[in-house]
Formats: C-alpha cells, sequence, structure tokens
C-alpha cells in the first residue's frame, strides 16, 4: 500500500469509529460534562466537532451521517475490504430516515417537514413569534410570506436532508460494489473473446 492509500485509509477508518461513536449515542451521555465532552470529540473531523456544538441531537445525526457519505461513499464503493460497511451505512440511514419520518405534519394530504432552528433557538424563537404575530392578522401579505421563506432558508430542511440520503441509497443500488464489478469482469473474460471484453470494458 503506497503512501497516499495508507492515509486515505488511516483518515477513513478514524472518521468511521468516530461516526459509530455519534451513533453509538454517547452524544447524549457527552453533554453531562466538559471532561466526557472532550474524550467524546477526540479525533473527529471538523465538520462533525461543529455540528455537536451547535446543532440538536437528530440534526446532528442526520447532516453528519450526509457529510461523511458525501466524502466517503465512492471510496467505500471501490475498497475491496469496505463491502461490509454499506450495510452498516444503509441500517444508519434507515435510522435517520425514521428520525425524518418522524418531523413531518400533514396539511391538507401534503406532508410538510418543518425546518429546525436548533444552531441558533433564539433567531429561531424571533421569527416563529414574527411569522404567528402574522398569522393573527388573518390577512394575506404575499411579500411578507416570500421574505419569511428567505428568512429561514438558514435552518434545517428535513426534506432536503431525506432526498440526499436517498440519492445514497440510490448510488449504492445503481453501481455495485468493485468486488461484484470485479466478478463480472472475470465472467466476461473467461466466458466472452477478447475483442467483445474490450469494447465492453470502453463502457465501463
Amino acid at each position: 500500500m503506497d503512501s497516499t492509500s495508507e492515509l486515505m485509509s488511516q483518515k477513513f477508518n478514524q472518521e468511521t469509529i468516530c461516526l459509530n461513536r455519534l451513533f453509538s449515542r454517547h452524544l447524549q451521555s457527552a453533554a453531562y460534562s466538559d471532561k466526557m465532552k472532550i474524550q467524546f470529540i477526540n479525533g473527529m473531523p471538523d465538520y462533525m466537532i461543529k455540528l455537536i456544538n451547535n446543532y440538536c441531537y437528530d440534526c446532528c445525526y442526520i447532516i453528519s451521517l450526509n457529510q461523511y457519505l458525501n466524502r466517503w461513499r465512492v471510496y467505500i464503493n471501490n475498497n475491496n475490504d469496505l463491502i461490509g460497511v454499506i450495510e452498516d451505512v444503509r441500517d444508519k440511514i434507515s435510522q435517520c430516515k425514521s428520525i425524518i419520518n418522524n418531523k413531518f405534519e400533514l396539511i391538507g394530504d401534503e406532508k410538510y417537514w418543518f425546518l429546525c432552528g436548533c444552531s441558533d433557538l433564539n433567531k429561531q424563537v424571533e421569527e416563529d413569534v414574527a411569522y404567528e404575530n402574522y398569522l393573527e392578522i388573518n390577512k394575506l401579505d404575499e411579500e411578507f410570506e416570500e421574505q419569511h421563506k428567505k428568512t429561514m432558508s438558514w435552518r434545517t430542511d428535513f426534506y432536503k436532508h431525506l432526498y440526499n440520503l436517498d440519492q445514497h441509497l440510490y448510488y449504492f443500488a445503481k453501481i455495485p460494489h468493485k468486488v461484484y464489478r470485479d466478478n463480472i469482469l472475470f465472467e466476461l473474460m473467461t466466458a466472452t473473446n477478447m475483442d467483445c471484453v474490450s469494447k465492453i470494458l470502453e463502457y465501463l
């Protein structure tokens, strides 16, 4: 293994350990003391530490998993030693989707996911109070509503994160792991003449 591959492997392993620590629900325990929190975040990448310090538990799980997969899903899918990780990833995605699916309410026949402002609760309260006051007036103001949507764009959008989780699932479903791709190529090469194999490889 060359030095670059070894560094990538070490970085991946460390980040995966941190993700598993997060999903073990020890995050709640770490809130009890500064010492426990320091131990909990030891070795974590900056994006996880930022989430832990600024977001609620639910948002922390969901956003950290999406960011982790943005960084590592291609690496996982192209490393023969990591084929077993995919099932664990699917399990974590399922956990996060369950969290999100408890966050919506029905307005008519449509699902509506609220936007979480856990990263700045004071700002969230101010915006919510302003919107409640607007509703009490009981008069349509399109300009206010449009501005309100823009104002709330900083909040966690659970629908967007649900979509991203589904995109990760779609990626793993659409692109077989390297182990399976290698097996398919072996079968092709043993059952097909080399000219045909060359042509097929051009499209893979």
